[in-house]
């Protein structure tokens, strides 16, 4: 009796709840950054879609773009052609992004307050063109010469820092 419970019941679900669409976007949050690289564990706000989806690839709409995603993360989930079996997630809500890396093959313009290129531990701060520096000198510089006519030589005690003005810079790599 209770198989012909689960049937009619099987039943009336699919007749009464409203079917998925496929060509719709849904509203999902992040459980955890996929372990395939460019893709997200998602849990649909709609029950219908049940436990979630695992291994959804991101698609930005920006070649050579990956990303660290915060869980919780908002987003959509979509699926490709309105096939079930292509999901992908994209237009990300605010405040998800923990980390971006851009791989291009000729220029990479950012405007942002702060930029770290290459390996964030080991990044230095960039100076640039017009920037007042200062000049790392030996304590002692050899020095030679002519005073009054006469030649000399000697060591030249440096003991303040040396402040100098970058006037030339790689022409490759720009920052204001």
């Amino acid at each position: 009796m209770s198989g012909i419970t689960e049937i009619f019941t099987s039943l009336i679900d699919r007749l009464v709840t409203p079917r998925l669409d496929p060509l719709a976007l849904y509203p999902a949050r992040v459980v955890a950054q996929g372990e395939v690289i460019g893709t997200v564990d998602v849990k649909p706000d709609d029950p219908r879609w049940g436990e979630g989806l695992a291994q959804v690839p991101i698609l930005h709409g920006i070649p050579g773009v990956t990303v660290k995603v915060k869980r919780g993360a908002r987003v959509l989930l979509g699926f490709a052609q309105g096939d079930v079996k292509k999901p992908f997630v994209s237009l990300w809500e605010p405040g998800s992004l923990e980390a971006l890396t851009i791989e291009a093959e000729t220029k990479v313009i950012v405007l942002a307050p702060s930029v770290v290129f290459g390996d964030e531990e080991n990044a230095a701060p960039v100076a640039t063109l017009g920037c007042v520096v200062e000049c790392l000198m030996p304590p002692q510089v050899p020095v030679a010469g002519t005073l009054n006519g006469a030649p000399f030589a000697g060591l030249m005690t440096i003991t303040d820092p040396i402040l100098g003005v970058i006037d030339s810079a790689v022409s490759k790599t720009k920052a204001s």
